[in-house]
Parts: C-alpha cells; structure tokens; sequence
C-alpha cells in the first residue's frame, strides 16, 4: 500500500500453509424470513459463540459471510519448509500435529456450546419461529468442514474496501467439505490433507466414510468425520459460554481472561506441556457424545466401507445393514452409501473406480 493509502496492485500476496475451516449456519434463509430484523442478534450471538471457541484454540477468523464463516489455523514459520520452485511443506513436528488437533476441538467445542446457548434455545422457542422445520432442529444446526493445504495470503480490494483474504482453491475445498454434511448427515468432515496431520491419538476418534471428487476437483481424495452425536448430549448442564450482556466493563474484562487463557493454551501446546487429544479422551460431553459409536459397530462398518469402495457391493450392502443394527440411532453415513449404491440397484457401475463425485458444492 502507498503513503496516500492507495493500494499497490504490483505488491504480489505471500504463499502460506494453512488449516482452512469453514462453517455455516443451516435453514438460514427460513430463519431470516422468520427473525426479521432479529437475525442479527441470532448471528452475532452464533458468531460469539465460533469467534470465541476457534480463537481459544489458536484460529483466526477470516470473513463472516453472512450465514458462515471462514477460519484459518496457521503454522508457525519453523515449522514450514520452503523448498525450490517455492514449494511449501511441513516438518514432522509435534506442534504441526497440536495445531492440527486444535483445528477439530475448536470446531467441536462450538458444536456443544451452540447446544447450551440460552440466548440461542430462547430465540429457538420465539412464536416467530413456529415453523416445524426449525423447531424439529437444534436450536442452531451448523456444518464445519477442514481441509489443510497452501494459499495465497494478501489483501483485496481498492481504495473504498479492503479485505485481508486467502486465494487458493484449497480454501474452496474447505467450503466443499461443509456443503457435503449435508450429504452425509455429519457436522465436521475433514479431508485427508487434514486427517493425515491429526495425532494418531486424535485418529482414533475419526473413521473414514466414503472416497470422493469434490466439484472443481479432479483428484478422489478420503473424507472423515468425526464421531460425535450432539443428540447425546446434557443440555441441563452448565452454559459453556455464558452471556453476560452488553455491560461494557463485563465485556472487557472477558475479552482479557480469554486471551490469557489462549495464550497459555498455545505455550502449552508448543512446547509439549499439553497435548489436545487429551481433550477428546477425557471431556465428559466427548465421551457421551461418542457412546454410540462402539469398537463392534466401527469395526463393522469399515469393512463395509472397505468393499464398497473395492466394488464388492452385495458384501458391502450386508455389513453396513449389520453396522446399523449395531447403533442405537441411525448412522447417517452408513444411510448415505447404502442410498447411493442401491441407485445403482447394488451393482457398481462398468466405470466405477472407487470413489464417486459429491453432489453439493
């Protein structure tokens, strides 16, 4: 940028290496209609909600657009390796593995407090809302979607607006990543690039569920989600995140407790004094949220999913009817291979090379 303040076009942007998540708010056209000028009350207590939980766990937000949001986790230089042609990667460090963790307990952590919201469940219960396709839902229903990769970082604009912003189509495959649990019937799903930097431990936690080619891509890639149930959880139990109003001094004072709280967070993970993963092992809300998911029933549905994908449907078909038979509520994964491969009848189609194309952008 020039001393006049003008933006210089010729400045080239940085290329990064980055988690990029996206999240966005479902049935928010029906709400809006509903809300009215209330919408912005019901966003921004939302966007507390996310700007609190992805800031505590070392994100930066991006944009809010609206109904989503666009978060970036960053490495810190050590960790990136610049090689020539400027190729970026990462060393095989802890830190890359805790920033990674962090990425999905963020997400996670927003899931269990948009449950607990009071401000959120009062405006659920509104006569503006008697519609019975927001009222069967959660009080706020989102979908969060991972992908790791490189962008390029700089700002955008002209001398009336600038936005600090990531290029790259790896932030797109981020959005794909949020559009398609809706497809699956899952809040988080995570692409491989992010899977393959989470701690084994945090792994343990995850399951792959299809093998796909998101819209503007070329290349199959693994997708995860994680194995968590919202409906499993105790909402009489404390608010995570309580409101306390818009008393300026109330304000003040938890905007500076939660950056020490960060702060010594990050120390923590940087120099291996706290591991995340221990997050997901030890959380009570964690732990009931993944009741259902039991050894017997992950077991079987990965060898359904395994011939699924190797174009042996009919053993396919059968071991996912016994995954479902093995879980208390419905899987919706399971549900969404078993839809799309009787389709096609449970024959796999003359091209079929193990993987298939996701139908939501």
């Amino acid at each position: 940028m020039s001393q006049e303040g003008n933006i210089n076009h010729l400045v080239p942007g940085k290329k990064v290496l980055g988690i990029f998540g996206f999240c966005s708010i479902r049935q928010f056209m029906d709400t809006t209609d509903y809300l009215q000028e209330s919408i912005m009350m019901f966003v921004n207590e939302i966007a507390r909600i996310v700007h609190t939980s992805v800031d505590h766990f070392s994100g930066q937000c991006n944009k809010n657009i609206g109904d989503a949001f666009l978060f970036v986790w960053k490495f810190e230089e050590k960790d990136v390796i610049a090689e020539e042609g400027q190729e970026l990667s990462l060393r095989n460090y802890n830190s890359v593995y805790q920033i990674a963790d962090m990425s999905l307990v963020a997400f996670i952590s927003v899931i269990i407090q948009l449950e607990r919201s009071r401000k959120l469940r009062d405006i659920k219960s509104s006569p503006l809302l008697r519609n019975d396709a927001i009222l069967d839902s959660p009080a706020v229903q989102m979908g969060f979607g991972l992908h790791y990769g490189w962008a390029i970082e700089g700002a955008i604009g002209s001398e009336h607006k600038i936005d600090a912003s990531y290029l790259s189509p790896h932030v797109n495959l981020a959005s794909r990543m949020e559009s398609a649990t809706k497809q699956y019937g899952v809040p988080i799903l995570l692409t491989e690039q992010i899977w393959d930097l989470l701690s084994n431990q945090t792994k343990e936690y995850t399951r792959r569920i299809d093998r796909v080619v998101a819209k503007g891509t070329r290349k199959p890639i693994n997708i995860y989600t994680c194995n968590i149930d919202r409906n499993n959880l105790d909402l009489d139990q404390k608010e995570l995140l309580p409101f306390n109003g818009e008393n300026p001094e109330t304000k003040k004072r938890d905007r500076v407790r939660a950056r020490i709280r960060r702060t010594r967070l990050r120390e923590a993970v940087v120099h291996n004094k706290f591991y995340i993963w221990t997050i997901l092992e030890s959380d009570d809300d964690l732990i009931k949220m993944r009741a259902d998911y039991t050894p017997a029933f992950l077991e079987v549905f990965k060898m359904g999913l395994s011939a699924y994908l190797a174009g042996d449907w009919t053993n396919a078909r059968s071991q996912l009817l016994k995954a479902q038979v093995l879980k208390p509520n419905e899987d919706a994964p399971t549900e969404s291979i078993l839809s799309f491969m009787s389709s096609y009848s449970f024959r796999p189609p003359a091209d079929w090379n193990g993987y298939r194309n996701l139908t939501d952008k």
